[in-house]
């Protein structure tokens, strides 16, 4: 293959960049995968032809960036290269030309640390873009993949078992990077706080641990969150976010309606009280996963409770003809919806500060109709 020939499959321009190598060898490699072009029987070969074109000139971005390893030519780094005693290598058939490595551990290595025991699900793109995964979590998985897969590629020509550790430590590298950026733009989109130490690799979210890319270490054994369990993650804490914004908004919702702006500088253990229970109620309030009409209004019959126990309280102590005209509904609004007469006169709200106006304005007008109350004034005066 010629090089004006790969860079014709891999619809790339002259003077182009290992960047752009990349972008455009992912994009035709989805693009005519056989498994989503089932009905394409030409996809297959054009698949070989971009994965052979992309070999090729990877091979040579590789040749003209570094001739050698730290100057080195290939025949030098075998020479240099020391082996345990306790590993056997082959490094010919009989006739001096080197045999290729076995890749297949590291790349289980690394679809085990990524995908769990979910391999399944993800070796066929296809099955991918059926799932029900959201569309950026679709992408991620099929970017991981890609890159396990183009190492895989990239494997098969290399005779050196130092040189494939370092390969597999590159797509690791990169899956890191692949998985990093996802998470940034997941909690930048959903208004989530992220944090991100670059040198223990914790990565935070919500300010709780959401885990270390410490863990994802080719040499080690341990099992650390695969991306479907950090998606898990993130959309639980999605969830929290939006449900603890809709209990704030609720809750200045509930301030405002029974409540106000303003406030009184009441001494009446009646009022304060009555005050207290509400506080205590939009405190202790919680938007649920599914709030329906019928949660709302049960929710709000506890505010009216208090509201009616203390107009009853206030009107007994002050003497006040307190009377509830009924609205003849049958429902939870019942309360809401009747009216409140107090010595002749309708109430008006149920927000508290303004009915202890109310009441104040009307246990005074009751008070100057009364002759011992006009004479006092009249002394006094």
């Amino acid at each position: 293959m010629t090089e004006e020939k790969a860079k014709s499959i891999l619809e790339l321009k002259e003077g182009y960049s290992e960047k752009e190598l990349k972008q455009n060898y992912k994009r035709l490699s989805r693009k005519y995968h056989p498994d989503l072009n089932p009905d394409n029987p030409a996809a297959e070969a054009k698949q070989k032809d971009i994965n052979s074109a992309y070999e090729f000139l990877q091979n040579k971005l590789r040749k003209s960036q570094n001739s050698g390893f730290n100057g080195q030519s290939r025949s030098q780094r075998y020479s240099n290269m020391s082996f345990g005693s306790s590993e056997k290598f082959d490094f010919g058939n009989g006739f001096g030309s080197p045999i290729t490595l076995n890749s297949a551990p590291y790349v289980d290595k690394l679809r085990r640390m990524y995908f769990g025991d979910k391999i399944r699900d993800v070796s066929n793109p296809q099955e991918i873009e059926q799932s029900d995964y959201t569309a950026s979590f679709k992408s991620l998985l099929l970017d991981i993949a890609s890159e396990i897969f183009r190492f895989q590629l990239n494997a098969k020509s290399i005779t050196v078992r130092q040189e494939m550790v370092e390969k597999a430590q590159s797509c690791n590298l990169q899956i890191q990077k692949i998985l990093l950026k996802y998470i940034r733009n997941f909690c930048s989109n959903n208004a989530l706080s992220f944090s991100y130490d670059s040198k223990s690799g914790a990565v935070k979210v919500s300010e709780y641990p959401l885990f270390s890319f410490s863990q994802y270490n080719l040499e080690s054994y341990a099992s650390p969150s695969n991306v479907f369990a950090i998606e898990r993650r993130l959309q639980s804490e999605r969830k929290m976010k939006v449900s603890a914004d809709k209990t704030s908004e609720r809750r200045e919702q509930f301030r405002r309606k029974y409540l106000g702006d303003d406030d009184v500088d009441a001494q009446e253990y009646n009022f304060i009280s009555a005050k207290h229970k509400i506080v205590c109620l939009i405190r202790d309030y919680h938007f649920p996963d599914r709030e329906t009409a019928e949660d709302l209004s049960r929710y709000e019959s506890k505010f009216l409770d208090v509201i009616y126990h203390y107009l009853e309280t206030y009107c007994d102590l002050n003497g006040l003809s307190f009377d509830v005209i009924p609205s003849g509904k049958s429902d939870e609004n019942e309360k809401k919806a009747a009216s409140i007469v107090v010595e002749g006169t309708v109430i008006t709200g149920f927000n508290l500060v303004e009915l202890y106006r109310q009441l104040e304005d009307i246990k005074k007008l009751k008070a100057s109709k009364n002759p011992i109350y006009k004479f006092r004034e009249r002394f006094r005066k």
